[in-house]
């Protein structure tokens, strides 16, 4: 029997999270590859993701005899092979855990189904542990899904402290705001004084446009080159939507990786992550306080350097790939002895 880890990146990169899993759990993890992030734009792309959410877990379903533990890094990996488990009445399954567990309500018959389809899922036998970015996730889902609360567990999130060549990166002096999740662009335009710096927000799915011209949008920046612009800027902005959808903590990690300033418009979906004065500076989420705070660190009145000193020491002592694998193998360890 052995064990897997399903993500959705290149195997064999630099986050090592299977490597940490094995040295916590002492059980040999295998990292089985099926990359299906990426740009969301287009029909054709749109449908070759989702039919890897399907294909990719069938593949493993199939296999599933010689499988012990499943842990799935890609959410619907772990929950669309906990129904094939839960179609077929399967006797013999191997242990799922479902990791970076997010559940955005969508609208119409299709969002019924959906979520028909998730709390059968998840509430199954099949799955064994749910692991979610944020504590108030935990009461929240098992409200809404009626599952006891005892499945959800809390990770904080990770990434590898690996900080490569991009670090040799020169300051330049803008301001940054990226992701796609849950984020209020919007505010943050309306709210960016006009006279004030430049401000660059990274998102290929934000369609709207602005009339500022210290404000640019840019749709196609991914990647390494999107970590250089983080490296760069001045400080990096999160503005945030609903705070009861999980969004906003890798954003907030790959900026105190990269030694950044983070400005944090206030939300409840971060605070887990965001502690004011000692990684990120909290401001109110209106736009007086938010362009009283950006004048006051372009005069000078509020330095950011103080916070780009600690943000790296911070990064490792919290938010490390290591970390996250250590918390899930401790998890994976006690439910081992209780089997």
């Amino acid at each position: 029997m052995k064990n897997v880890v399903l993500v959705d990146y290149k195997s064999k990169s630099d986050r090592n999270f299977t490597e940490y899993l094995n040295l916590e759990t002492q059980l040999d993890f295998e990292e089985v590859s099926c990359v299906s992030n990426g740009t969301q734009k287009g029909f054709l792309k749109k449908f070759i993701r989702y039919f890897k959410y399907f294909f990719f877990p069938f593949k493993i379903f199939m296999k599933r005899k010689h499988i012990n533990i499943v842990v799935a890094w890609q959410q619907f990996y772990g929950t669309i092979l906990a129904f094939y488990c839960r179609l077929f009445h399967v006797k013999v399954f191997p242990r799922i855990y479902v990791m970076s567990f997010i559940y955005i309500p969508k609208n119409g018959i299709l969002g019924k189904i959906y979520f028909r389809f998730l709390r059968k899922t998840i509430s199954s036998k099949y799955v064994f542990k749910i692991c979610v970015y944020t504590t108030q996730e935990i009461e929240r889902y098992s409200n809404i899904f009626s599952i006891s609360k005892d499945k959800f567990v809390f990770i904080p999130d990770g990434v590898s402290n690996d900080q490569k060549n991009i670090m040799s990166v020169e300051k330049k002096n803008y301001y940054l705001s990226a992701g796609r999740t849950n984020r209020d662009y919007d505010f943050l335009i309306n709210a960016w004084p006009e006279n004030g710096p430049q401000l660059y927000i990274l998102c290929d799915v934000y369609s709207k446009k602005t009339t500022k011209e210290n404000v640019n949008i840019l749709r196609n920046v991914f990647g390494e080159s999107y970590l250089k612009m983080l490296k760069e800027c001045k400080a990096l902005i999160l503005t945030l939507g609903n705070e009861n959808v999980s969004s906003g903590q890798l954003s907030f990690i790959n900026a105190l990786k990269m030694e950044k300033a983070i400005i944090v418009v206030e939300n409840e979906c971060i605070k887990d992550y965001a502690v004011d004065g000692e990684n990120c500076i909290i401001v109110k989420k209106d736009s007086q306080s938010f362009q009283d705070l950006i004048g006051k660190i372009e005069t000078g009145m509020i330095d950011l350097s103080r916070l780009e000193n600690k943000a790296y020491n911070y990064f490792k002592s919290h938010f490390t790939i290591e970390n996250m694998a250590q918390q899930l193998g401790q998890i994976i360890n006690v439910d081992s002895k209780s089997s």
